[in-house]
């Protein structure tokens, strides 16, 4: 797709400013379908004058989804350029908490920036900001590392130390860090564990999970993950009066601030009674974040639940997605059936289920769980998806399913997410110039040398571009699952998972005579074998790998790629 009109995007920022939120959400909906938009291009400064603008005070609601900045912030993400990163450190501060979260993310992928970026997160945590980009550190756990080190004395500071403590328990929990300065950290976890738990006794005698979610939603819900932060603490601060506290959270009405409980008794080794792990393993609000925690501190064995359990686990992360995502607590969640899809080499599982909301049941899609991973376990891809009809029957829900889903695979197999061409030197358009210029002054003057020089000099230049012109018919292009590369007629692929090495070598001879830096980029399968070949300059090589290392990730055995010089 070619570069969007200026004005469009222009009228699609101005409605993110309007007062009125339908219009901005539209222009939100707008602005992410562009982003899906197939070969979409933007220039480098339309793209910076964007990242300014997702600096603007936009109005303000209480709706997840009404956040220009970040609406904003995750369109000019999908293009990569280094000098879009410095733009975006430079309007950072006045981003919204969430687009915070994705610019820290795109800024870490770009080397040369980490000094820049502990001083954004340096700032942000030694200002007045209500909110951290924390979600953005659990993918940099390097950083959270650092910034605890160097700034744990602002655990005493009751605007820090909130942020401080989430710090610290992610690097303890990713035995990033050794136990940090218990005689200063001990007794503030107790004090500040006391106010929290008085904040949080006001709330027991009334708790319904209908007021959580509902009318405590604003006040309530940041007590409860505090408490649970502090609770998870408590293993590595322990002494005996967080054993008093660890023992009287084991009886709280709260399903989630028990399961923490439960997760540090576990770990400093105090007696849980068999009904409160039963309790928290059927639970739909903890079945599947309980397991979750049991596997980070090695205790999948404590799970009460032996048998069939990925069918709570569907069921608990359906209700959790109603809870978060749909923002209602569903009066009641059924599994009613299950089916499997191939992918490539993975199958994956969906649940169909029925979930109820004011007295009417809706079909909903649970998964997809990939049977590689294992066959009773609750790893996911995410897909799940309530739909608005009234529930029906199986029959008719599933049969609906597998048409869209095999029309949707007939689809991704093959939308192109990448293509990419060899680039014709812009020096070409300054030579023709002079060129014209020395074959006006060879007829002028009719000098035989300058004659033969110039059609020396015209037979070099013009063989050069048309050398390389030729090349403009080969593209490379990756779609969700496979590697293509188009030479005229001919066409080559490979499938991500059977790419073996990925190598630079110097072009043949032929090649070098017109560019005698040539070179090209080779695709081997597994065994060796070369499966395709193509010039270095058809792709930008660090945006390339940088495509298929994310395509490759998820895979037992990645290919082995070369890095640029």
């Amino acid at each position: 797709m070619p570069q969007p009109a200026k004005n469009y995007i222009k009228e699609i920022i101005e409605d993110l400013k309007d007062p009125d939120k339908d219009i901005r959400y539209t222009a939100a909906v707008e602005l992410a379908e562009l982003a899906e938009a197939d070969d979409l291009e933007m220039n480098l400064l339309a793209l910076e004058k964007l990242a300014k603008e997702a600096a603007f005070s936009f109005p303000k609601t209480r709706l997840e989804w009404d956040d220009p900045s970040y609406h904003i912030v995750s369109f000019i993400t999908n293009f990569r350029f280094s000098e879009l990163a410095e733009a975006i450190i430079g309007h950072y501060p006045h981003y919204s908490a969430a687009a915070k979260e994705l610019a820290i993310s795109y800024i870490s992928s770009f080397k040369g920036f980490e000094e820049k970026l502990m001083q954004l997160l340096e700032r942000d945590l030694e200002g007045d900001n209500e909110e951290f980009p924390l979600l953005a550190l659990l993918d940099q756990p390097h950083l959270a590392k650092t910034l605890v080190e160097s700034k744990i004395p602002l655990l005493e500071n009751e605007k820090q130390k909130d942020t401080l403590y989430e710090l610290l328990s992610l690097s303890l929990d990713r035995g990033l860090m050794e136990i940090v300065k218990p005689d200063f950290v001990r007794p503030l976890l107790a004090s500040d564990y006391q106010k929290k738990r008085e904040l949080y006794k006001s709330y027991e005698k009334d708790y319904a999970l209908s007021y959580v979610y509902g009318s405590w939603k604003d006040t309530y819900l940041s007590i409860q993950g505090e408490m649970c932060i502090l609770l998870s603490l408590m293993e590595y601060y322990y002494d005996e009066k967080m054993k008093g506290f660890v023992q009287e959270a084991l009886h709280f009405k709260d399903s989630i601030v028990r399961m923490s409980a439960i997760i540090t008794a576990l770990k400093i080794g105090i007696p849980i009674e068999e009904k409160t792990l039963q309790e928290c393993a059927e639970n739909p609000e903890t079945s599947e974040p309980f397991y979750m925690e049991l596997s980070r501190i090695k205790r999948e064995e404590a799970f009460p639940i032996k048998e069939n359990r990925q069918v709570y686990f569907a069921k608990s992360h359906l209700f959790r997605h109603a809870v978060h995502h749909q923002g209602y607590v569903p009066e009641e969640v059924q599994i009613k059936d299950m089916t499997e899809i191939l992918e490539e080499d993975t199958a994956f599982r969906y649940y169909l289920a029925a979930i109820k909301e004011e007295g009417t049941f809706h079909p909903a899609w649970v998964g997809a769980y990939p049977l590689s991973e294992g066959d009773d376990l609750p790893y996911y891809r995410e897909e799940t998806h309530i739909l608005e009809e009234e529930y029906q029957s199986a029959e008719k829900h599933m049969q609906e399913f597998l048409e869209d889903s095999r029309q949707m695979l007939e689809y991704e197999a093959n939308k192109v997410y990448y293509t990419s061409k060899p680039r014709v030197s812009r020096w070409f358009y300054i030579l023709y110039p002079y060129l014209g210029f020395r074959i006006y002054q060879a007829a002028v003057t009719q000098d035989p040398i300058y004659i033969v020089m110039t059609s020396l000099f015209f037979a070099l230049v013009t063989g050069t571009h048309l050398y390389q012109w030729k090349f403009r018919k080969q593209r490379v292009e990756m779609t969700s699952s496979e590697l293509r590369y188009t030479d005229r007629d001919l066409r080559n692929s490979i499938k991500f998972n059977e790419i073996g090495r990925i190598s630079i070598e110097k072009a043949a001879l032929r090649s070098r005579l017109f560019d005698r830096f040539a070179k090209n980029v080779v695709i081997c399968d597994k065994k060796g074998a070369q499966i395709m070949k193509f010039p270095l300059n058809a792709v930008v090589y660090e945006d390339f790998i940088y495509i298929i290392e994310s395509a490759t990730e998820h895979l037992e055995e990645q290919p082995r790629i070369d890095k640029p010089e």
